[in-house]
């Protein structure tokens, strides 16, 4: 890693990323699911003075670039497509490498129907991407009020190429909602991801030129 790209990646981390990864070291993933080329992994996160956070990886294996992957990320359309459940995918580019996406979600029962800002900020060097992101309270685009708002989210994608093709880590921390018993809300999110990454994986790989 070039040490100039180091230095601003810290600083674009703890803008960003808050103490993600804090508490915790990378053999302490639980692997969940392990299939076809993508691993499902989750750990606890200890933070101090808060209450702990769950950290959810998926790790996958993908023919693509960094150029393909920001275009599919930044696109509507191929975001309604990938999201499982999503109704509504909206983005606003508020800078260089930056932008606000909105999503919407028709969970199925018991769950209840969701939406999040994110705002997200991106840095390429080489043939490696990492984009950082977190919800925000933003509300600039229109949306159902019966949706119920998700906050406390923040997350990061890093693409790294490994020989003829890409290795992308997906990784987000929340703390989980206790409205409703993990033994139902938990197979219902790992379904959900899961099958959503396996959208991403495809539309990356057909429109890889």
């Amino acid at each position: 890693m070039i040490l100039m790209i180091l230095h601003l990646m810290m600083g674009i981390f703890q803008l960003f990323a808050g103490d993600i990864g804090a508490g915790g070291k990378p053999e302490d993933f639980l692997v969940i699911r392990k299939d076809n080329g993508m691993e499902l992994a989750e750990r606890w996160v200890k933070s101090e003075g808060k209450t702990d956070r769950r950290e959810v990886r998926i790790v996958m294996t993908v023919s693509t670039d960094p150029a393909n992957f920001l275009r599919t990320l930044m696109d509507e359309n191929m975001g309604r497509a990938w999201n499982v459940n999503s109704t509504d995918y909206r983005i606003m580019i508020t800078g260089k490498d930056k932008w606000i996406s909105y999503i919407q979600y028709d969970l199925p029962f018991p769950l209840s129907d969701r939406a999040c800002y994110f705002t997200n900020h991106s840095i390429s060097y080489g043939d490696k991407m990492m984009v950082y992101f977190k919800s925000s309270h933003s509300d600039i685009f229109p949306h159902d009020a019966n949706y119920e708002k998700i906050t406390g989210l923040e997350g990061k994608w890093i693409l790294q190429r490994e020989g003829r093709h890409y290795i992308l880590s997906y990784h987000i921390i929340s703390v989980p909602d206790k409205s409703l018993p993990r033994w139902i809300v938990d197979p219902v999110i790992r379904k959900n991801l899961w099958k959503s990454m396996e959208n991403l994986r495809a539309i990356l790989e057909k429109n890889t030129t």
